[in-house]
Parts: structure tokens; sequence; C-alpha cells
């Protein structure tokens, strides 16, 4: 399980339930928030929208809204979000899952014939060519350039062995200044997360007869955008109401406004994400052009409180200054991980292992294609575009790669004697509904999945208490 992940699942970016959630828990429903059209949908519209803008931004389905994140609107909520399936899978699986139940939603046409089975109404899938002719074990990309030793000598790298005797080097986070100076994080970028994240939520709205736009204006636009010069399918929308800076556009789309007048037509340059639900239009520039019809209403940042802070989180977080720390911590964990990861070198990996997560992965597939009566062929198409040998290469690279990083987090916490107890395991199994069914968590779930995000967690806290 790499750090990416357990950032993810942190912080509510990611729901990855795939229908496991345990019953009684809040994980019933997935966040369709990323690569959720529908069939045959050419809309480029994929909403976040923040609470206020659902109503006036609902008004137009081709906004060039960009895939975001689940919206942060309490930790609480969060918190119970944090499921632990299968490291690098849970990404592609969660989002699969949400296509099919999308896919079923509005497809009256069935996506195979189906074979009838003991069970009524059921579809027999038959995956057995996920599970034949695995491909080779991918080689580490790691920096080969590097001098590790030299960078030992030098107090920014240190060596440690890993379980099975191999040499690892990693960013040295014992050397107090080195460690501090590079994972640093200054009061103005703290400010502005917790402005961007939390106080847009809180906006001050009053009316205004201002003709200029300005940051956190509500307003309506009219645009039209192409690609080349030619205008593309669902980039066109007319009195489109939206908070500037606030509502999920394309990064640079909604800022572009600032400083026009009302009335004034000005091209905006944009780049859709790679990521971006249309593949056709992904890591593409496009050039939108913008005409200001009016300003809806001015609004204020207000200053972050102890009632927001409440508000904000739930009532888990009651004052403003606990808010504050917990956005700081996520700002010292996003720096450290990269601190940590940057540059690591493992000497080798256990062939076995790689192979053992590698099953893993393909078996979570299978049974979210079963559970979802689709075949992992039309799953691994209709998400990945790709076929069944192609993807199994994939998911090697990232068993590879994942255990990589579980080498070197498991040589960490063995040189800092950072451990996982039972009531770990136990806090982390309430939390989701098995308080005394431990043992069901420990089987729907995998020890050793719960081990791996349960003892990265502990190793943050750790590095969290070497920072100054």
């Amino acid at each position: 399980m790499k750090k990416e992940d357990i950032e993810k699942m942190d912080t509510g970016e990611l729901d990855v339930s795939a229908g496991n959630a345990a019953e009684g828990t809040d994980n019933d429903t997935a966040d369709i928030d990323k690569d959720s059209d529908t069939e045959g949908s050419e809309e480029t519209d994929i909403s976040a929208d923040t609470p206020d803008d659902d109503e006036e931004e609902s008004k137009s389905t081709s906004a060039p809204k960009k895939t975001v994140a689940v919206n942060d609107k309490t930790l609480a909520s969060n918190k119970k979000k944090i499921i632990i399936e299968l490291a690098l899978a849970v990404i592609a699986i969660a989002a699969i899952v949400i296509a099919i139940v999308i896919k079923k939603r509005n497809d009256d046409k069935p996506a195979e014939e189906p074979v009838v089975t003991e069970t009524p109404g059921m579809i027999n899938i038959d995956n057995s060519a996920l599970f034949e002719n695995p491909p080779a074990v991918s080689p580490m990309v790691q920096n080969e350039d590097l001098d590790y030793e030299a960078l030992v000598s030098e107090g920014k790298m240190l060596k440690l062995k890993g379980n099975n005797g191999q040499d690892i080097y990693v960013h040295n986070y014992t050397n107090s200044s080195y460690f501090n100076e590079e994972t640093k994080y200054d009061e103005a970028e703290l400010n502005d997360t917790i402005t961007k994240t939390v106080l847009v939520n809180f906006l001050e709205k009053t009316e205004t007869d201002r003709d200029t736009a300005q940051m956190y204006d509500t307003v309506s636009v009219n645009y039209a955008g192409t690609m080349d010069g030619v205008a593309f399918d669902g980039g066109t929308a007319n009195d489109q109401e939206l908070t500037i800076g606030v509502s999920a556009y394309i990064d640079g789309f909604t800022e572009g406004i600032v400083g026009m007048k009302v009335g004034e037509t000005k091209d905006v340059h944009v780049t859709f994400p790679e990521d971006y639900s249309n593949t056709d239009l992904a890591g593409k520039p496009a050039v939108f052009a913008i005409t200001l019809n009016k300003i809806i209403a001015a609004n204020k940042v207000p200053e972050l409180t102890d009632e927001i802070a409440s508000s904000y989180t739930g009532g888990e977080l009651t004052t403003a200054a606990a808010l504050k720390e917990h956005f700081k911590n996520n700002l010292l964990s996003t720096s450290i991980w990269k601190f940590i990861d940057t540059d690591f070198y493992v000497s080798d990996l256990p062939e076995d292992t790689v192979i053992a997560y590698y099953n893993k992965l393909l078996e979570t597939l299978d049974k979210s294609s079963k559970q979802y009566q689709m075949s992992a062929e039309s799953l691994i198409g209709m998400y990945y575009g790709t076929d069944v040998e192609e993807y199994k290469k994939q998911m090697m690279t990232e068993a590879v790669e994942s255990m990589r990083h579980a080498v070197l987090y498991n040589a960490i916490a063995a040189k800092e004697n950072v451990t996982v107890s039972d009531d770990d395991i136990l806090k982390l199994a309430t939390d989701y509904g098995y308080a005394d069914k431990v043992d069901d968590f420990k089987q729907e779930y995998g020890e050793e999945i719960i081990h791996d995000y349960i003892l990265q967690s502990n190793l943050m806290d750790f590095f969290i208490t070497l920072h100054d």
C-alpha cells in the first residue's frame, strides 16, 4: 500500500466501498465524483458543487467542470470513508463500481448474455482468463544514478535493512535540520488551504452594484469552448451561475473571470485534467470565450471561528485552533510522505510476495465483477480501455510498486519500533461497524492490508513528532 492511497483515504478523497462496506456503517453509497458519466452522455459536466451552488449550477449540464474529490464537508463523514481496500486497486475498483451502477441504472440492455445458474436472476461470470498466464514480475523503477552511500555520508540518506536483508536507502528523517527544511510549509499556504477548503463553504453574500468581477463573486456567464478552433460537444452554456474560485470547474476557468466587466467577453485558456472523464478532452488545451452577464452577489470570506470549525466538522472539532492544527498536520503529512518517498531505494523484492499481492488485486476485480454482474473483460474494457492481458501487466507493475513501498515502511517501523497493536485493529474495526466481529473484519479486508494501513498511519504520527 502506497502513501498516496493513505492520503486519499485520510482526506476523504477516496470512497472505495465497492459494495463491501460493513452493514451498519455509513459506506452504503459511493461518491460519483470521477468518471461517472452515464452511457451515451457526451457532456463535460462532472459536478462537485458546493451547497450554495447546487440549484443554480444544475441549470446547465454542459459546464466544463473538473473531476474533483468528494467535498470535504465534515471530518466525521470523511473518517467513515477510510476503507482499507487493496491499496493501488482501490481507485480503479471504486470508479469501476460507480460506472457499473450508473450504467445498470440507465441501460435497459444487459452487458452480456446471461447464463442461468443456481442463483435465480444471477449471471454466471467466468473470469478464468484473468488468472491464466500471469505476466513476468516487472522490474522496480528506481533512481539508479544516485550515489546513495555518498548521500549517507552527507547525512541526507539513511541506510536500513529490510526483513529479507535488502539494502534500503531513504531520505534521512533523523537529521532534524535537513528533515525540517525539506518538509516545511508556510503560514500563507496553510491559510490558503483553510480558505479554499473550509471558509468558501461559509461565504457571506451581499448585494453589489460593482461592474467588475472579483474573486468569490457569484456571477452569471455565457461560455463557448473550442479546441484548435473547433467547438466540442458540451462546451457551451448560457446563463450559467457560478461562484468564482469556489465552483468546481477546470483549474483557471472561474479565476479567468476575475477583472472582467459586465458585458465583456474574454478568452480564457485552460487545460483539461489528464484524468478527465471525457477521454477526447483529457489533457488537452482549450479556449473558452466567456461573457460576463452580471454580478449576482459579492461574497466575503469570513474569519475562521469556533462555530465554523464545529459546523464544518460536524462537531468533531469544536475550536478554530483544533481545525487549524488538523490542516497543518495534513500539509505536514503531504510534505513528509513526499520527503520519504522521493528517490528511496530497495535492493530487491521477494517475488512470492509480489505475486501474492498481484493475485489479490485480481481477486478484488473478480469479486466486484461478479457482484455487479459484468465480466472482468467488460469492466477492464469499459474503464481502462484495454484488454485483459494488458490490464494484468499493469496490475503486476502496481504490485511491484506497492511491495517496494511496503518493504520501506516496514523497515522504518522496525528501526523506530513503530508497531500495530490489537487495540489499533479493534479501533479501526469499530469505526467500520465490526466492533464485536474483528475476525470478520480481518477476513473481509485482509490482515496484511489492515496492518499496512494502520502501520503507515502510526508512522506518520511518529514523523510528525519529529517535526519542529
